[in-house]
């Protein structure tokens, strides 16, 4: 489609310059009055978002531009917004005929998609861009999601005036700074101070801009879900956080995301991180999750993972290769001896089929082919018998789990800055003079806000033999319980004792018998760890078996517990005076349920 339009005034684009610089840049030289007059030349509408990721009315201003309006507005996305990061993820897909239906604009998803917020400048590439272009424009690369920094100088982006505090965009209207001064009289880049060390970003957030940047220029494509899930999961089983066979440890990678970027600089660049909203924050590496992440989130785990942009899409490459070709020989062998068939032959795809089966599923054999292949079993056992039998025989063979290689993780960089937290941690759990409860690991862990260095012991040696070291039995638990009710209520019955404790009553009798025989002395008021002064003073530690370490006793409740033969009660059909229960056999089951009765 080609277009009459004669708006030669509409700039040509700088390099990486957003649309709404743009746009801008025709308001000032054009001369009109109002923005409004500016936005019926270029989009017939009165107002319009043009700092949208993907602003939705594009396809009114491709139409108008002189040229070809395919090409118009193919450039007009690539060049200048973020277009080629949105495809990159599959975020959104434009609509099929977007410029046939450009009166009615797309509907963009703003929980994946978003927008890019206030407009962010760099006062430094201001001045830069003047002496090069011969004028200022808002660059397209400090727009992208989650970029806080400068990619070329490293300094803070701005986003309102240093000397008002206004800021330079307001909603669906075109920007005056930075070739106007703003209303306070300061006109940007006019006076710009030498770099300071101390306003650079650090390495995470310049490294993410430099990323972000890249990619922009590089416009890879469009990639499925499958293939970026794929490609996250590699790297992020390459780095030692996976869990089972093909699962990803998410509380481990989201926990090594926030050390690599750091809480400050998460909660800048990602809205959900600084809210709060973390208990899904991490979903990327599964088909199911990927396709929920926003954008700003895919950037920083690809950045996390990668690092460097052109590695990224090599990534991605090799994982689309993957997805289209077979993980077998590319040879089409059907044969194990080596009889040759064609690529596309029906039977060697079936047999390809079920051979992957077997490669994936090395504990596979024919009973679990026919309950999961059934199909493809029956067609093939119709068009090549000796095709069948070769699977057959190949399944029927001892075949072991294949070998997986040993993942090496090293200890983490703050392995024993956390264990210092969490021993102090665990001192603050017993110095406690509330009602105690059992201290395990994962308490431990909890009240250190480090709940996840449990489950990683090698990324966290240190830190778990920390845990290993607090964590209590639960015979010292007893014991703590029981000095703490007995300092509450000192003149107490053993029974109110027992009740107020919630010891189980038999564990009960043995720990209350032997802290009586060692004469213990009463505490009416308590003070921070002086229940495990008394406990040490008695020569009980946070290991201790009990009172009776040898001694087992029967599990509390409702459950079946089979009795000795003596003392069985025999319930079997018939008049036989041997199925009669003796005295004695009556008086053990009664005894045995109100046993159990007092114990539930």
């Amino acid at each position: 489609m080609t277009s009459g339009s004669n708006l030669l005034l509409f700039p040509a684009s700088l390099p990486d310059e957003a649309l709404v610089s743009r746009v801008s840049r025709y308001h000032i030289l054009t001369r009109n009055r109002k923005t409004r007059d500016s936005f019926m030349q270029l989009f017939g509408k009165p107002r319009t978002a043009l700092t949208d990721i993907v602003p939705p009315d594009i396809p009114c201003l491709a139409l108008r531009l002189p040229g070809d309006s395919s090409d118009n507005l193919e450039r007009l996305l690539n060049d200048n917004t973020m277009f080629p990061l949105a495809t990159l993820f599959n975020s959104w897909t434009p609509p099929t005929d977007w410029l046939g239906a450009a009166a009615t604009p797309a509907t963009i998803r703003r929980r994946t998609l978003g927008l890019a917020g206030l407009t962010k400048i760099c006062e430094h590439c201001l001045r830069e861009d003047f002496n090069t272009h011969g004028s200022p424009y808002i660059h397209r690369a400090y727009q992208a999601p989650g970029v806080i920094c400068c990619w070329r100088h490293g300094t803070s982006l701005i986003e309102r005036c240093p000397e008002c505090s206004c800021p330079f965009e307001q909603p669906r209207e075109l920007l005056e700074v930075p070739w106007k001064p703003c209303a306070c009289g300061y006109r940007l880049g006019s006076n710009v101070d030498p770099i300071d060390e101390a306003t650079v970003g650090g390495d995470a957030a310049r490294g993410y801009a430099v990323f972000a940047r890249d990619l922009l220029l590089a416009a890879p494509g469009s990639y499925s879900t499958s293939v970026i899930a794929s490609t996250c999961r590699t790297k992020l089983v390459e780095l030692g956080l996976s869990r089972g066979q093909r699962g990803i440890d998410r509380h481990a990678a989201a926990a090594l995301l926030g050390d690599y970027y750091g809480s400050d600089l998460l909660g800048q660049m990602d809205p959900a991180y600084a809210a709060g909203k973390r208990d899904q924050w991490f979903r990327m590496g599964s088909r199911s999750g990927t396709p929920d992440v926003p954008l700003n989130r895919h950037l920083l785990t690809a950045h996390f993972l990668f690092v460097d942009a052109g590695r990224f899409v090599q990534a991605l490459e090799r994982a689309a290769a993957e997805a289209l070709m077979p993980p077998m020989p590319t040879r089409a062998t059907l044969d194990l001896a080596g009889d040759a068939r064609k690529p596309n032959d029906k039977v060697s795809r079936a047999v390809g089929e079920l051979r992957r089966a077997l490669e994936e599923n090395p504990r596979y054999t024919l009973e679990d082919l026919w309950t999961r292949y059934r199909g493809t079993l029956t067609r093939l056992l119709k068009w090549d018998r000796k095709a069948f039998a070769q699977i057959r025989d190949l399944a029927q063979k001892s075949r072991s789990r294949r070998p997986v290689a040993a993942r090496v993780i090293s200890p983490h960089r703050l392995d024993g800055a956390r264990a210092d937290q969490l021993r102090q941690a665990a001192l603050r759990l017993y110095a406690s003079t509330d009602r105690p409860v059992r201290i395990s690991k994962y308490s431990i862990g909890r009240a250190a806000k480090l709940a996840h260095v449990v489950s990683s012991r090698a990324a966290y040696p240190q830190c778990n033999e920390v845990l290993d070291g607090f964590a209590e039995t639960q015979w010292h638990f007893y014991a703590r319980r029981y000095l703490w009710t007995l300092a509450h209520l000192p003149d107490a019955a053993a029974s109110e004792v027992r009740q107020q404790a919630g010891i189980w009553h038999y564990k009960f009798v043995e720990l209350d018998a032997y802290f009586r025989a060692r004469s213990l002395t009463q505490v009416t008021h308590l003070r921070e760890g002086q229940i495990i002064v008394l406990l040490r003073g008695h020569g009980i530690d946070l290991k201790w078996e009990g009172p009776c370490p040898d001694k087992t006793f029967a599990r509390p409740g409702r459950a079946y517990v089979k009795k000795c033969t003596g003392t069985t009660t025999r319930h079997t059909a018939g008049p036989s005076s041997n199925n009669v229960p003796t005295p004695v056999d009556l008086a053990a089951v009664v005894l045995e349920r109100a046993r159990f009765t007092s114990a539930g």
